[in-house]
């Protein structure tokens, strides 16, 4: 099943909490509401906010994985 979610912006470094925080706000209802719990994936790249263990434990508790997804490096 198709769909998108809503884009949030947020201004300033973000640590663990604040992403946490972003995701039990806006990311979750929405992805839970339009796939269901547990039945969607989450593509995210390796910033420190996005692989720490406790938002890993948070994000696997609504999403079915998290896929990896290559940071932006210049070269």
């Amino acid at each position: 099943m198709a769909g998108k979610l809503n884009l949030t912006f947020y201004d300033g470094t973000m640590d663990r909490f604040d992403y946490q925080k972003l995701l039990q706000e806006h990311l979750y209802p929405q992805a839970n509401q339009l796939w269901g719990r547990g039945m969607w994936v989450l593509a995210q790249d390796g910033a420190t906010c996005h692989t720490a263990d406790s938002t890993e434990t948070d994000i696997l508790a609504h999403a079915h994985e998290i896929l990896p997804w290559p940071g932006h490096h210049q070269t």
